[in-house]
C-alpha cells in the first residue's frame, strides 16, 4: 500500500490485492478541504473506492515507458515485479508528474530537502549514462526517488538561485528536465528547442525549453511547468497527461492502438476545462502546427492538463514538440486523424472541415485557426531553427515542408480569411472559464 500526497497533503491511498486488482481511496479529509482536488479526473474525488484498470493505468502513466529504465531500477531497489507500478512507486514515487507523491504507508512523507550540487562535469556524465542507462541513474550512489513518463532517456535536476544544478531528494521538488540527443535522431535537442519556440510565436503556450553544455555533453533542457517558485520555494502543480485524463493504458496512447481520436480529445477538454472554449482553440493550434512541421509523435501522453484545487482545470502547455520529417526511419503518420488522414502532408481544407464537424466544433472557426498557425510557420520555424543553430541535414527537411504549407494556406484562405466573431463550438456552451486560478 502507498499513501498519496497532493501538495504535500495526505490525500488518500492506493494498493494491489493478491489479484491484481488496483485500489484507489481520498482521505476524508482530503474530500473536505477547500484546497482539495483529483489525483486524476478519470478518477474524480468521491466517498467510495475506485477499482480496477483505471487505477492501474494512472499509476502506470506516472513509470518510464523503457523497459531499460525499469529493469535498472528493478536491480537496484530489488523490486520483484517491475510491471506493478505500486512496487515501482514505492522506490520512485517521490517526484513525479504533477503534485502527486507516493509514499509506502509505514513511511512518513520527507519534510526537509536535500539538494546534492552538481558540477558540469557531474552533468555531463550524466547526459552521457541517460543515453545508455534512459536516465536511471545506476552510478549516482544516492538516486533521487524520481520517475520521469515517456519512451526518450531522461532526467530531472533542480535549479538552485544561483543558477547552479543539484539533485533533489527529500521534499525537494526537481524544476528542469534533461533529454540527451539520440544517435538515431541527429540534432534532435536543437531541432525540439527551435519548434518550441517556433510554437510560442504562433500563439500556443509552451515549456520554456533550451540547448545546453556541460564539459563535452550537449543536451536539451525544458523547464518544468508543473513547478512554480513561491516565496517558501519551488511548489508542486498538478497536472496529468490525456491517456491518464482518459484512464487509458499508456500502450493506448496512438489511435491505431486503440487510443483516442480527434474528437475524443477535444471532448475531454470541453468536459474537463474550466475554459473549454479557449482551450479548445490552443488545442486546434498546436494540432495545426504539428501537422505542419511533421510532428508525427503527439500522441496521448503528449498532451496534458493542469488541475488546481476547486478543480479548476486548464489545457497545460505544450511540452515534446518535435518533427519527424528528417527522420524517415521512423512512422511519418500522426498519431492520430484529422478528417480521417494520418499523412501530414496531406491534411488540408476538407480534412479540417471533417475534424470540426466530428468534434462538434465551428467549421468556420476551426480553419481561421488552422490558417493562423500555418501563415506564421515557414517565417518563424525558418528563423528559430537558425537560431538554434539546427543543422542542415536535420533543419532542411523540415523546411521541404514550407512549401505545401504555403500552398495549402492558400485553399484555407479560399474559405475564410478572419477569425469568425460566432461562437466556437457548433452549439454555442458557457465558457465558465475564469483566468487567474492559485494552482498551489
Amino acid at each position: 500500500m502507498l499513501d498519496l500526497y497532493l501538495n504535500q497533503r495526505f490525500a488518500g491511498a492506493v494498493e494491489v490485492d493478491e489479484l491484481g486488482a488496483y485500489t484507489l481511496r481520498y482521505a476524508d479529509e482530503w474530500l473536505s478541504s477547500s484546497r482539495g482536488f483529483p489525483l486524476s479526473m478519470s478518477l474524480p474525488l468521491a466517498e467510495q473506492a475506485y477499482s480496477g484498470k483505471r487505477v492501474e493505468n494512472v499509476l502506470r502513466g506516472y513509470l518510464p515507458e523503457s523497459k531499460v529504465v525499469l529493469d535498472s531500477w528493478s536491480k537496484r531497489y530489488r523490486i520483484s515485479d517491475p510491471s506493478d507500478p505500486i512496487s515501482v512507486l514505492a522506490k520512485v514515487g517521490e517526484d513525479v508528474a504533477g503534485a502527486a507523491q507516493f509514499v509506502p504507508y509505514d513511511e512518513n512523507i520527507a519534510t526537509a530537502e536535500l539538494l546534492i550540487e552538481l558540477d558540469d562535469a557531474e552533468i555531463a556524465e550524466l547526459i552521457a549514462d541517460a543515453r545508455v542507462t534512459g536516465g536511471s541513474m545506476p552510478h549516482i550512489e544516492r538516486v533521487p526517488r524520481l520517475s520521469l513518463a515517456g519512451m526518450q532517456p531522461k532526467f530531472a535536476l533542480h535549479r538552485l538561485e544561483n543558477g547552479k544544478w543539484a539533485l533533489p531528494a527529500g521534499r525537494a521538488a526537481s524544476t528542469h528536465i534533461f533529454k540527451p540527443g539520440r544517435p538515431e535522431l541527429d540534432e534532435i535537442e536543437r531541432l525540439e528547442t527551435a519548434l518550441m519556440r517556433a510554437a510560442r510565436q504562433c500563439g500556443i503556450p509552451t515549456a520554456e525549453a533550451d540547448v545546453m553544455t556541460f564539459g563535452d555533453e550537449t543536451t536539451y533542457v525544458t523547464t518544468r511547468y508543473d513547478r512554480l517558485t513561491t516565496d517558501h520555494g519551488i511548489a508542486r502543480v498538478h497536472q496529468e497527461d490525456f491517456a491518464q485524463a482518459m484512464g487509458i493504458s499508456p500502450g493506448q496512447k496512438y489511435e491505431d492502438d486503440g487510443g483516442p481520436s480527434a474528437a475524443q480529445y477535444v471532448n475531454l477538454i470541453r468536459e474537463t476545462s474550466s475554459a473549454p472554449t479557449e482551450d479548445i482553440a490552443t488545442f486546434v493550434r498546436l494540432t495545426a502546427f504539428n501537422v505542419a512541421v511533421g510532428n508525427a509523435d503527439a500522441h496521448a501522453k503528449n498532451f496534458g492538463l493542469l488541475i488546481a484545487p476547486s478543480e479548476h482545470v486548464r489545457f497545460a502547455p505544450a511540452y515534446d514538440i518535435s518533427s519527424l520529417a528528417p527522420y524517415p526511419g521512423f512512422g511519418q503518420e500522426l498519431a492520430f486523424s484529422i478528417g480521417g488522414e494520418r499523412r501530414y502532408k496531406a491534411i488540408e481544407l476538407a480534412h479540417w472541415q471533417k475534424f470540426a464537424r466530428r468534434s462538434g466544433l465551428n467549421a468556420d472557426e476551426v480553419v481561421a485557426q488552422v490558417h493562423a498557425v500555418w501563415s506564421r510557420v515557414p517565417d518563424v520555424v525558418g528563423d528559430e531553427l537558425k537560431r538554434a543553430s539546427v543543422d542542415r541535414t536535420v533543419s532542411g527537411p523540415v523546411e521541404e515542408l514550407f512549401p505545401s504549407i504555403e500552398s495549402r494556406t492558400r485553399m484555407l484562405e479560399q474559405r475564410s480569411t478572419i477569425v469568425p466573431e460566432g461562437p466556437f463550438f457548433t452549439h454555442e456552451q458557457q465558457d465558465p472559464g475564469a483566468s487567474g486560478v492559485d494552482l498551489t
